[in-house]
Formats: C-alpha cells, structure tokens, sequence
C-alpha cells in the first residue's frame, strides 16, 4: 500500500509539470519582454533565411511577442538566434537528403547586462534551457524544416515567458511591500 502510494504522489508530480516551462534568471530581460529582435542563421539552400524568420514571427505573433530583425546592440541590448546547420546527406552521387542541427538561443548585450563588461566579450549566452537538436530532412521538404524550428522554439518561448512573466510578478509584489510601509 505504501508503495502504491508513493508512485501515486511521483505521477501526481509528474503530470503536474507537464505542459509548463522552467524559469531561467538568464532569460530574463530587461524593458519589455514581449519584443524580440531576431538573428537567423541559416546554411542550407532547401528554405530561405526570410522564411525562417516568416516562421519565427509568426510563433513569436502567436504568443503575444513582437518581432524584427536584428539591428545591433544599439537597437537591443539582447536578441535571439535562430541556427541551422544542414550537411547534404549523399549515397553515391545521389543525395539524400539533410542532416541538420537547431538552435534558438537568447543572446545579451555584455555591456548592458554586465557590470564589469571587460572580462568577457560583446555578447553572452546567459544560463537558459536546451533548445536544440539534430534531426534528418528529405531533400526539398521546407515544412519539416518548419516543424523542427517551431518545436524548439515552442520551448524556448515557454521558457521565457515563464521566466519574464515570473520576475514581473516579483517585482510588483516587493513594490507593494515596499509602498505598504
């Protein structure tokens, strides 16, 4: 009975947290977190650098963020990167396909978020959760493309919502103590 119990309250937990993100102070910014600059690295020649923005924008729409290009630190003091790195798969003379590697990752300003900027370089990726992986494409198929860039930054996205929304939320209860006393 005592085992039963206690899987019982591990799947209780379990399930629990399903479906929710991890705060990472690293993902959080500063000013307003519902604009994003993004970056898009992309090496293959099956999709565009502009459709995989289209992609990102569309994600970031779809959950309240507003999106642009990346402009430079002067425009944003952090913005995320978008990475694809495709090698054409070959059996003989014939290809394949694609063996591709993503990433989405946040990206900070040293020189905005750090207060003695000299020791590291013009940029920093802050502590943050896996937002990557390596997966297979067939030759001309763009919507898998899409698909594997739409999951990991569906994770990416309620990671930093969760972490952002989180701070906020510290931040106005320590302001109420504060014009409490």
């Amino acid at each position: 009975m005592k085992c039963k119990t206690t899987f019982l309250f591990a799947f209780a937990i379990a399930c629990s947290s399903v479906g929710q993100g991890e705060e990472f102070e690293g993902l959080v910014v500063r000013g307003d977190h519902k604009k994003l600059q993004v970056y898009v690295y992309n090496d293959t020649d099956t999709i565009t650098t502009d459709e995989v923005m289209r992609a990102v924008k569309l994600r970031c729409l779809a959950n309240g963020i507003t999106t642009s290009k990346w402009e430079g630190y002067s425009k944003s003091p952090h913005h995320i990167v978008v990475t694809i790195n495709a090698i054409k798969v070959r059996l003989g003379d014939k290809v394949m396909g694609y063996a591709a590697a993503f990433n989405v990752d946040l990206l900070k300003s040293t020189r905005y978020y750090v207060s003695k900027p000299q020791y590291l370089g013009r940029e920093f990726k802050p502590e943050q959760g896996d937002y990557g992986g390596v997966g297979t494409i067939g030759l001309d198929d763009k919507s898998r493309f899409i698909e594997i860039i739409n999951q990991y930054l569906d994770k990416f996205l309620l990671d930093y919502l969760e972490s952002n929304i989180a701070e906020r939320r510290k931040i106005k209860v320590t302001e109420a103590q504060g014009s409490q006393e």
